[in-house]
């Protein structure tokens, strides 16, 4: 509706008379200026528009616009009054809902100001770059990074295992990869591990030590003749370790087995050698003497004293037939 109110010129309608839509006079309204993209002056009112291009709607079959353009105020007294022809001005296009389309009072005008563009895109967010640890819960205090050096017990661990600290660097080792494994140092593990393995040499080193430290069998210091000689005193050594009287006694002549009988409140040699108060130590051979073919002597170390084993050959084997001190 035009929002120009009467003049002098036009007379305001009678009362009981219904409003009267006068035309503009061209020039007397000037019409809003065009959008962007818009033609820079639309036709005036009344004048005959251009051609529609091809293909565009039948704009007389259109429907007029039922709402003002922007910013348009009803005129002085139109309240209450019956609907009239919009004037001209910007309307929402009856085609297409996302353009205006210009009319001029009577008729749509053919042609469109360009669609306006839409809100710019927002640029991507770029993703956040992978964190091996969560983030803080909110509101908590934020973790403080491990330090970057390595752990001092792993350090620790390693030196004290090359020294042979095998308890202590087991220690310091165990309570490194603790640390290393909570977040409380970032280096160490592969040092703490070392040691570990440091560790486990030196055990079986300790322990092939032992083993080889022990008592060297007599038969292997001796050899012809005196081998044999020298293996009776390793079996007499084994069986009196095991308190295995009968074996004892079966590596002793006769004879000396009645006299072991004879002089024990037990009543048999395999009784009283097998006691607890037997021989334990370990026997040394320090030497052996071949007397005669069938006969032998031997000096015999026990735990610091010497023995006196006499020997005889019963068939193939040589027997114990008188141990004695000196």
């Amino acid at each position: 509706m035009s929002d120009a109110p009467d003049t002098p010129d036009r007379p305001a309608p009678e009362p009981g008379e219904p409003p009267r839509f006068t035309p503009p006079v061209p020039g007397e309204n000037a019409s809003p200026p065009p959008p962007p993209g818009a033609p820079a002056s639309p036709p005036p009112p009344g004048a005959p528009g251009p051609p529609p291009p091809p293909g565009a709607p039948d704009l007389s079959t259109l429907p007029p616009p039922s709402t003002p353009p922007a910013g348009a105020n009803p005129p002085p007294g139109a309240a209450g009054a019956a609907p009239r022809t919009a004037p001209a001005g910007w309307y929402p296009d009856p085609t297409d809902g996302g353009r205006q389309r210009w009319w001029d009072g009577t008729r749509w005008y053919p042609r469109q100001p360009p669609a306006l563009p839409g809100p710019p895109t927002p640029p991507p967010v770029p993703p956040l770059p992978p964190t091996s640890t969560p983030p803080p819960a909110p509101g908590g205090p934020a973790a403080a990074p491990p330090p970057g050096g390595t752990d001092g017990f792993a350090i620790a661990a390693f030196v004290v295992a090359l020294l042979g600290g095998v308890l202590l660097s087991a220690v310091f080792a165990f309570v490194a990869l603790g640390r290393i494994g909570r977040g409380r140092s970032a280096k160490g593990r592969g040092l703490a591990i070392a040691a570990l393995v440091l560790n486990v040499v030196w055990i079986a080193a300790i322990v092939l030590a032992i083993v080889l430290s022990g008592p060297d069998p007599n038969a292997d210091r001796y050899s012809g003749a005196k081998k044999p000689i020298a293996k009776v005193i390793d079996d007499f050594e084994d069986a009196a370790g095991d308190n295995d009287g009968d074996r004892l006694c079966s590596l002793m002549t006769e004879d000396l087995q009645q006299r072991v009988a004879a002089g024990s409140h037990k009543g048999t040699c395999a009784a009283e050698m097998g006691a607890d108060d037997g021989v334990q130590a370990h026997l040394t051979a320090e030497s052996i003497t071949l007397v005669t073919p069938n006969g032998a002597s031997a000096v015999v170390r026990e735990d610091g004293k010497d023995l006196h084993f006499t020997f005889v050959k019963v068939g193939d084997t040589w027997k114990i037939a008188e141990i004695a001190e000196q």
